[in-house]
């Protein structure tokens, strides 16, 4: 048989995407090969600068620099290792109290993926938490409305309070050097 006489051959292994992923993961919590310390908090994170930059544009942008120290002040830890393991897994685990921190991360970071599903999910809890309201309302519970309508105003005001936030976060974001500071 000829060899030569039969053209390109092409392999392609459709678990390797997720197999790199899981060794990438697998490095970081050994610590091997990390390039990169995320200061949030006083608490260290060490992590590949490839595995951020490809999860998050901020990264992309902000890694241009030569500097092997970041600190990160408008996020908690606990918020950056949610956003740590979903670089790293593609995959988060989260309580619904989490997700306006989350979708705050992933605005200012600039994953798109993240906040367009901490939106969706959250629009859904308020779509729910709005049909609670009517159904109470039908069912004439005087003192449950009150409650109910007390925490929806909170609700607003809390939105409102984050939206403000969001938008000057998002101002602050475009001049990278006022929210990150290397060492």
């Amino acid at each position: 048989m000829d060899l030569t006489k039969m053209g390109m051959i092409q392999l392609q292994n459709p678990s390797h995407p997720t197999g790199l992923l899981c060794k990438a993961n697998q490095m970081r919590l050994a610590g091997t090969l990390c390039d990169v310390v995320i200061m949030v908090d006083s608490q260290e994170f060490h992590a590949h600068r490839t595995v951020l930059a490809c999860t998050s544009k901020m990264f992309e942008i902000l890694f241009h620099r030569n500097s092997q120290h970041y600190t990160l002040d408008f996020l908690s830890p606990k918020t950056f290792q949610q956003i740590l393991e979903y670089a790293y897994t593609a995959t988060l685990q989260a309580k619904a109290e989490d997700l306006d921190d989350l979708l705050y991360a992933a605005e200012i970071l600039e994953i798109e993926y993240l906040e367009e599903q901490c939106l969706k999910i959250l629009e859904t809890i308020q779509a729910s938490d709005d049909n609670d309201t009517e159904a109470t309302m039908a069912d004439g519970g005087a003192e449950e409305e009150e409650d109910r309508k007390a925490r929806y105003l909170k609700n607003i005001f809390i939105s409102k309070h984050s939206s403000e936030e969001r938008g000057y976060a998002s101002v602050a974001a475009q001049s990278l050097p006022g929210l990150l500071a290397d060492k």
